[in-house]
């Protein structure tokens, strides 16, 4: 997702916006290349491969599988 549109969602969210995103948390933009605007700003600290197909996301000390 291109920087600006993680950008936009980060600036929502500020002004009490919500949002669901789902299934996977943009990390990259249109390029391939490394984007984490949103993640950042979520404060996610790391994303590793559990197994195959499966991604486990730490997100403020909170481990998502």
């Amino acid at each position: 997702m291109a920087a600006e549109k993680q950008a936009r969602i980060v600036r929502f969210l500020r002004n009490g916006g919500r949002a669901l995103i789902a299934p996977v948390l943009p990390t990259l933009d249109e390029s391939l290349n490394p984007c984490t605007v949103l993640a950042d700003f979520l404060g996610v600290l790391s994303s590793e491969t559990v197994e195959e197909g499966t991604a486990r996301f730490v997100v403020n000390g909170v481990t998502h599988i």
